[in-house]
């Protein structure tokens, strides 16, 4: 017991000398000793760096500095002119949604909505420019300038196959406008500046070029600017201004992936401002936009119809369906004919002869150019108000309504935020029980294609249908729950 009780006696001790020589040592040369880490300070201790800030900027005093400066400058200066004229709109409304229970029923329901946007300024009087998806089913508008005014606003009129809305702030004040531009002069490559509210960051400015012209979404917008400045949900309805500060377009829609959580890919689609002004004219004079109506379903040239007519010109669009009593047939147009030239203007194909009419004034003769057979005609067409804005839903004609019964299929144009989300075709809305489609085509399939032709609206839809329902079978080409189905085939009706 005494040699362990030694033992010990004489470890202690090398421990104590050792721990006080280790520390004097540490005392000696400045360090904090052992016992620091007892403070909460563990850290080693800071030297101070020698260190040295330029003063100047590598890159000064040069002519082409000067000028960049001027463009940082003049940039700046432009977005604080535009800011005032720009808002955002804050939305509410209640939509109907169908839902379809376990058992296979469907039925409609109601929910309540809100949504924002944006919108610019055209009048003094407090005119806004907006996207008709925008405010679509909405019933309740708020607008917030950006001086943080807030206003209600009341719609005045709606666009919705351009996707324009014309609202009215509920104000005697007046307002700082912004003027319109003239987009056809806009050329690829110039710069331009995107204007809103992206997902509530309010006067958010975005800088880019004009990257491509004359973009399609849909039948009636057909001459869209191609932006690369960056666009994001809440900037819909907002200004494209140039560099002078005037609206060059209306930013409306942006290409993305993921349709179910949209961002900016780089690709943004803007209304050219022509276009905007005229529907907004036409509003606030008419009540409605006014747009030409011809009459006719048309289609391209394809390798078939030159072969089958012995046409071997370029561009033109061919005339495949005449509405009874429409300006076409009082002009004496026949199908087949060939449209060469409408106003004066060469025909490159359907897109471009639909865009002429609509843009051309109405009750004014127009000079038209055809093929028919071989031979050049010319004729004077005289435009009609359009009945049901683009695309009207020409009634089946009476000789085909049995069999449009018999076929049992429902359907409508595309909404604008379907068109929007990259869809194509029409919306199957009613299937008619014990009809020939009854059990192929459900309520809410989109409809693309028939008989391996493309279907972009109803008009087209029918007249592809009753070419053949009557007696032979019918495919179809269906986007059902986010999938393109294998084609479907309904029955022929057997009526003559």
């Amino acid at each position: 017991m005494n040699d362990l009780y030694r033992r010990f006696i004489a470890l202690t001790i090398v421990f104590t000398v050792a721990f006080l020589t280790v520390y004097a040592i540490r005392a000696y040369t400045g360090d904090k000793g052992l016992f620091h880490f007892l403070r909460g300070d563990n850290t080693a201790q800071h030297r101070p760096e020698i260190y040295t800030l330029p003063k100047e900027a590598l890159f000064s005093g040069d002519n082409s500095l000067s000028a960049l400066e001027r463009i940082s400058k003049e940039s700046s200066n432009l977005t604080q002119a535009v800011l005032p004229s720009v808002v955002s709109i804050n939305t509410a409304g209640i939509a109907n949604e169908q839902v379809r229970d376990i058992f296979g029923r469907t039925f409609i329901r109601q929910r309540n909505t809100s949504g924002e946007g944006s919108g610019v300024i055209v009048t003094k009087e407090g005119h806004i420019v907006t996207n008709y998806h925008v405010i679509e089913n909405k019933d309740s508008l708020k607008v917030t300038l950006n001086n943080g005014k807030v206003y209600k606003a009341t719609l005045i009129g709606e666009d919705p196959s351009l996707d324009i809305a014309v609202l009215k702030l509920q104000s005697k004040d007046t307002f700082t406008p912004l003027s319109f531009g003239n987009s056809d002069k806009a050329r690829v490559g110039e710069l331009v500046f995107a204007i809103g509210n992206p997902f509530g960051y309010e006067g958010t400015v975005t800088q880019g070029i004009i990257s491509a012209k004359e973009r399609s979404l849909s039948e009636s917008q057909r001459d869209l600017l191609q932006i690369s400045a960056a666009i994001n949900p809440g900037n819909s309805g907002g200004p494209l201004v140039d560099i002078r500060g005037q609206i060059i377009a209306i930013n409306s829609a942006i290409f993305s992936s993921d349709s179910k959580n949209p961002g900016f890919q780089g690709i943004g689609f803007a209304i050219p401002a022509n276009d905007v002004k005229k529907s907004l004219t036409d509003i606030l004079e008419r009540g409605k936009p006014i747009r030409g109506y011809l009459g006719v379903i048309m289609q391209d040239i394809t390798r078939d119809v030159r072969t089958k007519l012995g046409y071997s010109k370029d561009g033109g669009a061919i005339v495949e369906y005449i509405q009874p009593e429409s300006p076409a047939q009082k002009a004496q147009l026949l199908e087949n004919d060939i449209v060469l030239q409408f106003d004066h203007q060469n025909i490159e194909n359907v897109r471009h002869m639909i865009q002429l009419v609509h843009r051309s004034p109405v009750n004014t003769p127009i000079p038209v150019t055809l093929w028919r057979k071989g031979n050049i005609l010319d004729l004077k067409i005289t435009l009609t108000e359009n009945p049901n804005d683009s695309d009207p839903d020409m009634p089946v004609p009476s000789n085909n309504q049995e069999v449009a019964y018999a076929v049992g299929i429902e359907v409508r144009n595309l909404s604008m935020k379907e068109r929007i989300r990259g869809l194509r075709g029409v919306v199957v809305g009613n299937v008619l029980a014990n009809s020939a489609a009854h059990k192929v085509v459900k309520t809410g399939d989109v409809i693309y294609g028939v008989n391996n032709q493309q279907v972009r609206n109803r008009n087209e839809f029918f007249h592809f249908l009753l070419q053949s329902a009557a007696n032979r079978p019918t495919t179809l080409h269906i986007y059902r729950n986010g999938e393109h189905l294998e084609p479907l085939e309904i029955p022929a009706v057997g009526i003559r």
